[in-house]
């Protein structure tokens, strides 16, 4: 109820916040003697001034005559560098096919012709906590100590920003002189070499610069102009990643392909156009020749593919820029598939769990379990970018706190309130009500990153559950994990999980065993003639999807590449399908050939199906199945089937039981007979600390690295079950059958009944009872089992017209290209039959 409570708070002060509307204008506003202290400005109308400093105060007008001054004799076009940067910027791109309109301000993230209703929009927000939050930014900066000298000070460029946007809305002079002395001041001062990651920091200044000189147009010098374009080339596009000009990284997945070069060089390029058309030639150009075209693949899925926690904040930079595009044009202009890059937003809820923590699936590189701020962030650009009242909910839900002030915006993605005002419609988030209001409980992503993404219920109360199962046939490589065939599942917490923590980019744990198969899952192989194999010490062999080490490290440098590294792609769909709707639950099955991401020297066949169903039992509420048929080249090489979690699991006969103090999931494994062991890190482990694997396993992949104790900070404990064959074979059929069900749950663990025909094998529990082929993905003949449970699914079926009988009554289906099986009701003896 407490919950509850709080989301309705927080969504009745976003839609006060975004719902407040009045008719006037705003006024201005000035300082006094830079207290501080808000005052209205003498002499002013209550209107908007639009005759400048005619209609100004005599105090602003004072400060604005000083502030020029100030800019004319502090700054020397020399202190900002040479032009040589300037002269580099020779495209090798196609030209543009949409320019800036020449001499036509503002224009970056401010259309010229939408400054009216922006300035209705500013006074509509008039007394609430952003816009005071707004007024104070731009009314209290010292403009002589604009930057620390060290690294980027986070609120002094958000007043920066303020300043500039001030004058917009006023036609006052004052900030613009202000933000102008600013600015240079900052690129001059500014030194984030020694920060983290200085790349984003340059980047974002390169940014304000861009606002600065664009929504101060006319107030500047050519001197201003040369001294903003020079330095920011010279002292700070020069110190980023993607270099000056923007030629370097791939625009698939790197740090490159993000803010650097879809928001800050974008925002810049636009900026300086009508001075210098070469910059944006050749920034709009890449953008449109690598960038557009790689960027549209991959969202085509419908999702983000660099993981839960980085995936968010790379898809606000594809926001960024077609925010950025569509501005400049009065929204002509597309740059990504818009239907494509809206799903890939709505794709977010999906993703979380909405639990205390705001957890979320772990789906690639996590730097915390819990932190969904990149969420928010990016929902409100989506908000803003397609007018959905579902995004803006989704935003409210952490970007606005209680007292109706923006939360938290010291972050790269600049929710900031000035972003806030630019972007914010009041209209569409008036309307808002809900975060997922029309939205499926099952999110099917497609090629090239195929997932299923499914829940009971949007709400987190009692029995509610989801499940997350993957088949992606292309890897991309930086933050995304060698995960295809992987699987999580939720209930009261997460069950089956992830494991491996993400310490660093490219540390030993990171490349030796969370970015590896081993750490999903999913299934390993282990070939011991490769057991030495190893890039750079980090990258590991220990027999799963990344036996390619070379060539798949870093993610092919565009499109053209990308299409032709074969090491990249692996796995075939041949079924996809769920029964859901809005409000309820039944199942929903992903199943592929993943033999393309292993090694071909060591298998001849990895197939995996996946299934999740709602049982509508109230005690067991999901079963959960993976059906894998493994073919090796070697009797002798290991297979196994992986399940991890945050909790210690505990292996009893024939069952493993993860429990996390609120829910459990209990495993058994069919057909084939296999040994469970529990992996465990070791005491008192450091973050290079390896564990080897218990020699009673029979299991000898060398080292490999469970997360250490030292690493619970960033995710917490985590453990491995190894499912593996007793026999060794060349060919083992496995059936992992998991249910859910409360902690405090007593009964003993329910004994799932195999069924095993010529054609078929699978089980019945519950009122559950699931077959697959065999010996074919799409099987097209006839066959019977007997099926003890009343919800009956035939999976590995091909596509066309099936007769199917059912205790005597025969009825005709249709099994959907893709779909790959069927649903049937009723128990006793089945019959199906391909008609062709």
């Amino acid at each position: 109820m407490k919950k509850l409570l709080l989301l309705t708070l927080l969504i009745l002060t976003a839609a006060f916040v975004f719902g407040c509307s009045n008719g006037d204008k705003p006024s201005d506003v000035t300082t006094a003697g830079d207290t501080g202290e808000v005052t209205t400005a003498e002499g002013t109308t209550g209107e908007i001034i639009s005759d400048k400093e005619a209609n100004m105060s005599k105090n602003d007008r004072d400060k604005a005559a000083s502030m020029r001054n100030l800019n004319a004799t502090k700054f020397s076009n020399k202190d900002f560098g040479s032009d040589i940067r300037l002269r580099l910027f020779k495209s090798s791109w196609n030209e543009p096919s949409v320019t800036p309109t020449a001499n036509q301000h503002p224009r970056v993230l401010v259309g010229a012709n939408s400054v009216d209703e922006l300035k209705a929009k500013f006074e509509s927000l008039k007394g609430t906590a952003i816009y005071d939050e707004f007024i104070s930014l731009s009314s209290k900066v010292n403009v002589t100590d604009a930057c620390d000298g060290d690294l980027l000070s986070w609120e002094d460029m958000q007043r920066i920003e303020a300043m500039a946007l001030r004058y917009v809305l006023t036609d006052n002079t004052m900030y613009a002189q202000r933000a102008i002395y600013a600015i240079k001041n900052t690129i001059l001062r500014i030194n984030a070499d020694a920060d983290f990651d200085p790349y984003r920091t340059y980047g974002l200044t390169m940014y304000v610069a861009a606002l600065v000189y664009d929504w101060c147009y006319d107030e500047l010098t050519e001197n201003d102009k040369i001294q903003i374009v020079h330095g920011v080339l010279n002292n700070l596009a020069s110190k980023m990643e993607i270099g000056c000009p923007p030629s370097k990284g791939n625009v698939i997945s790197h740090h490159t392909m993000e803010c650097q070069l879809q928001k800050n060089y974008l925002a810049f390029a636009i900026a300086v156009y009508d001075e210098h058309p070469e910059i944006y030639d050749y920034v709009a150009g890449r953008i449109f020749d690598e960038l557009v075209p790689a960027q549209n693949f991959m969202i085509q899925s419908g999702a983000f593919w660099e993981g839960s926690c980085y995936g968010p904040f790379r898809v606000s930079n594809l926001l960024w820029a077609q925010i950025l595009m569509s501005k400049m044009t009065d929204g002509k202009c597309e740059l990504y598939n818009s239907d494509d890059l809206h799903s890939v937003v709505a794709s977010f809820p999906y993703y979380m769990l909405f639990d205390s923590k705001e957890a979320f699936f772990q789906i690639g590189d996590q730097t915390t379990a819990n932190d969904s701020r990149d969420y928010y962030t990016a929902a409100f650009l989506g908000a803003a970018l397609f007018d959905d009242p579902n995004f803006y909910t989704l935003a409210a839900r952490n970007l606005i706190k209680e007292d109706g002030a923006l939360k938290d915006h010291e972050d790269y993605v600049w929710i900031t309130p000035t972003t806030f005002m630019a972007l914010y419609n009041p209209t569409t988030a008036k309307s808002s009500t809900s975060f997922h209001d029309g939205y499926n409980l099952v999110n099917i992503l497609q090629y090239p990153k195929s997932a299923v993404f499914a829940r009971s219920k949007w709400n987190n109360t009692d029995g509610f559950f989801a499940t997350y199962m993957t088949m992606n046939e292309f890897y991309s490589s930086s933050h995304s994990h060698m995960d295809a065939g992987s699987f999580e599942i939720y209930y009261k917490g997460l069950l089956a999980s992830e494991s491996g923590a993400y310490d660093g980019y490219g540390s030993t744990h990171h490349f030796g065993y969370t970015y590896q198969t081993v750490s999903t899952n999913s299934i390993l192989v282990y070939n011991p003639t490769m057991a030495s194999r190893t890039v750079d010490g980090r990258l590991r062999y220990s027999g799963g999807q990344s036996v390619s080490f070379e060539s798949r490290r870093i993610c092919p440098a565009n499109l053209t590449e990308a299409k032709n590294a074969s090491v990249n792609w692996g796995a075939t769909i041949f079924g996809k399908k769920a029964d859901s709707t809005a409000d309820s639950y039944h199942f929903s099955y992903l199943a592929g050939d993943m033999t393309g991401h292993y090694d071909t020297s060591t298998v001849d066949s990895v197939v995996r199906h996946m299934l999740s169903v709602a049982t509508g039992n109230a005690d067991n509420p999901l079963v959960f199945l993976t059906y894998d048929k493994i073919d090796a080249k070697n009797a002798s090489y290991k297979k196994t089937v992986l399940l991890h979690s945050h909790t210690l699991p505990k292996v009893s006969g024939n069952y493993v039981t993860i429990d996390n103090g609120k829910g459990k999931l209990i495993a058994q494994t069919l057909l084939t007979k296999t040994t469970a062991t529990v992996l465990a890190p070791e005491p008192n482990s450091t973050p290079e600390a390896v564990t080897k694997l218990s020699a009673k396993s029979a299991y000898k992949v060398g080292i490999n690295y469970i997360n250490p104790s030292s690493l619970s900070g960033v995710r917490g404990i985590d453990y491995r079950v190894d499912f593996c064959p007793v026999k060794e074979s060349k060919s083992d059929h496995i059936l992992n059958v998991m249910y859910v069900t409360d902690s405090s749950n007593t009964a003993k663990p329910v004994q799932a009944k195999e069924i095993k025909t010529s054609d078929f094998e699978g089980m019945t529990i519950f009122n559950v009872t699931a077959v697959f082929a065999k010996n074919t993905n799409a099987f097209d003949g006839t066959a019977s089992f007997t099926a003890g449970g009343s919800d009956v699914f035939v999976c590995g079926l091909k596509a066309g017209s099936w007769k199917v009988t059912v205790g005597g009554n025969t009825t005709t289906v249709t099994v959907n290209e893709g779909d790959g099986m069927l649903n049937i009701k009723g128990t006793g003896s089945v019959t199906v039959s391909y008609a062709g």
